[in-house]
């Protein structure tokens, strides 16, 4: 089996066929030439040839800058007297009169005997150089690149958690501050004995406490764009009611996936406020309470809607009373204010507003 194997071999070696030169040069696809010890050029493929012209018979030094002349004579010679290929570097002069760096492969390939002069076989590598520097390039470039992204999404990282922790702060102050005023208000509030005071400072205190209970909402979810209706409607209702002991008397609906624009969650909740707690005060004490807040299209209507037996609404003179405060946030939302008859013969409180003409109007808070 081993003879057999050899006998193989040998089949196959006996059938390469033989190549000159000329056909081994011509397979290489770098510009390559075959050149004596005193630089000329015996030999030089096509791509050779495209790239620097008619070589054969002259001398490549001539192609070279005069810095790289000498030392392209002498890494010949150091070429002709290796037997291994050796690299190096020169700049030579193509056929447009331009000047490329080009990393060198030579080797020998005709010894030197009698007065022949030894053979270089000399390969000529700038392409590749080329694209691969500049893939380099760009590799650096892009590193610096990514560096600079790296740093910069931890500075924003770090503002981001400086803006959180500010925001955190400055809810636990606000809540604090409402918290303190509502303190001082029914402090004072038992030490006066005058019941049209007292009543004025409970309402004082109602209305703080529905500031502060949106306050707290917003600060929960923590969003630019809003509170959800349902949990607005209510928990602030189930808040307010709670305090006079009217909670089970409650019932809410509102319109599923409706956000409460930030800047409308207080107007909004002291509005509520005031209708609530003008139903529980002239509603009948068994009677039910219904909170709507319905949405569509950007257009709100908040209604709260009891079993009493209803009222001629009026514009009130007084805007520090529960319904002029009323009016003037409808005012400030750009929207309207009613009272209507309710679906069972009790009042009926609506507020009709837009969201779509943005923010609350500032001139109009403050004259309210």
């Amino acid at each position: 089996m081993q003879t057999s194997t050899y006998a193989n071999i040998s089949a196959v070696t006996t059938t390469v066929p033989s190549l000159t030169a000329r056909e081994i040069l011509e397979a290489l696809p770098e510009p390559s030439v075959v050149l004596d010890t005193t630089t000329c050029v015996l030999m030089a493929n096509l791509a050779a040839l495209t790239r620097f012209g008619p070589l054969v018979g002259l001398k490549l030094t001539g192609f070279a800058t005069i810095p790289d002349a000498a030392a392209l004579r002498t890494y010949i010679r150091r070429c002709s007297g290796s037997r291994g290929t050796l690299p190096g570097t020169v700049t030579l002069r193509g056929a447009d009169g331009t000047n490329t760096r080009f990393r060198c492969f030579g080797g020998l390939v005709v010894p030197a005997c009698d007065d022949a002069s030894a053979m270089v076989l000399l390969r000529c590598s700038e392409a590749e150089d080329e694209r691969f520097s500049a893939l380099a390039r760009d590799v650096r470039r892009l590193n610096v690149e990514l560096r600079e992204r790296h740093r910069t999404q931890a500075l924003l990282e770090e503002a981001l958690r400086d803006r959180e922790v500010m925001l955190r702060e400055l809810h636990h102050r606000v809540k604090n501050s409402i918290q303190m005023l509502i303190g001082m208000v029914g402090s004072v509030r038992r030490e006066v004995a005058s019941p049209e005071a007292r009543a004025v400072l409970a309402n004082i205190g109602d209305r703080l406490g529905a500031i502060g209970a949106a306050h707290q909402m917003l600060h929960r979810v923590d969003s630019l764009g809003g509170v959800d209706a349902r949990r607005f409607a209510a928990e602030l209702s189930g808040g307010i009611l709670h305090s006079y002991g009217a909670q089970g008397r409650l019932s809410c609906r509102a319109t599923a996936g409706a956000i409460i624009p930030n800047d409308v969650a207080t107007p909004l909740a002291l509005i509520l406020n005031e209708l609530l707690v003008n139903a529980v005060k002239h509603g009948p004490r068994d009677g039910h309470i219904r909170v709507g807040l319905l949405c569509a299209g950007g257009m709100f209507e908040v209604s709260v809607e009891d079993d009493g037996p209803g009222f001629e609404f009026t514009i009130p003179a007084k805007r520090a009373s529960g319904l002029g405060l009323v009016c003037g946030l409808a005012r400030q939302l750009r929207g309207s204010f009613a009272v209507e008859r309710g679906e069972r013969g009790g009042t009926r409180c609506v507020l009709r507003f837009s969201t779509s003409g943005g923010a609350p109007d500032r001139e109009e808070a403050e004259r309210s």
